[in-house]
């Protein structure tokens, strides 16, 4: 039932035309500011460093993620089908899970084709044989879990909130303060020598760093499977508990 879901949720996102745009989109903001644009390119930092690569794309999915899974409810409220799935009493935990994997291989498409840019630093690199790979595959991990949030975020935000354009503000939002906001939080004086260590370990941000270091901790893991877990959930049940 839900590989069906998966697949279907999969195939309307690419059949129409957005997923193709969604992509274009994130690969030509990518071009753009690892090698045109003055400061921040590749060429003004003199440095063949993968680690500018990975920095751009995690704050770039903080606003084109929640940008493109807006719709996936969205369409569900223009169209009147979420009234419809919902007399039909359809397991929206179903039909969630299906449109977070079909965001998901946004994420995992747009980020396989990217990666001309890093094969593009590695001949540039002064000396390829010391570069990163296992920093560099923990780093992708780290990133398509960032990716992974942020899709789980953004649909527990429209399955609240029905407006696009006030989704998507929400969205971006909350998923800058859980993956940088709470990380400056822990950095305020107040909490040094005490909370700050804690703090900091809710920070979305925290977790990705230390799988792009190469250290997977299983905390780590069950950060990223929890937080999106919760935002599905609590989706779900705002869903399959709404009035018709």
């Amino acid at each position: 039932m839900i590989a069906a879901l998966i697949k279907k949720e999969i195939k309307d996102f690419w059949s129409n035309g957005f997923g193709l745009l969604a992509v274009g989109v994130l690969i030509v903001l990518a071009f753009l500011f690892l090698w045109v644009f003055q400061d921040s390119n590749y060429l003004s930092y003199g440095l063949a460093d993968s680690a500018l690569y990975f920095q751009f794309f995690s704050y770039l999915m903080l606003f084109l993620v929640p940008a493109f899974t807006v719709g996936f409810l969205a369409n569900e409220y223009r169209f009147g089908t979420e009234e419809l799935l919902r007399s039909l009493q359809v397991d929206w935990t179903k039909a969630l899970i299906a449109k977070f994997f079909g965001g998901l291989s946004v994420v995992l498409l747009v980020l396989i084709l990217t990666s001309v840019h890093l094969f593009v630093v590695y001949q540039l690199s002064i000396t390829p044989q010391e570069f990163p790979i296992s920093q560099i595959i923990g780093s992708y991990l780290g990133l398509i879990g960032i990716g992974a949030c942020y899709i789980a975020i953004t649909l527990c935000i429209t399955a609240y909130v029905q407006q696009t354009a006030a989704a998507f503000i929400l969205s971006v939002a909350l998923c800058f303060m859980i993956y940088t906001g709470i990380s400056l939080i822990s950095d305020l004086a107040m909490f040094y020598g005490g909370l700050d260590f804690w703090i900091e370990r809710f920070s979305l941000s925290y977790h990705a760093d230390q799988i792009g270091r190469g250290i997977l901790r299983l905390s780590s893991v069950i950060y990223f499977i929890a937080l999106i877990t919760w935002c599905i959930w609590l989706a779900a049940y705002r869903l399959n508990t709404k009035e018709v």
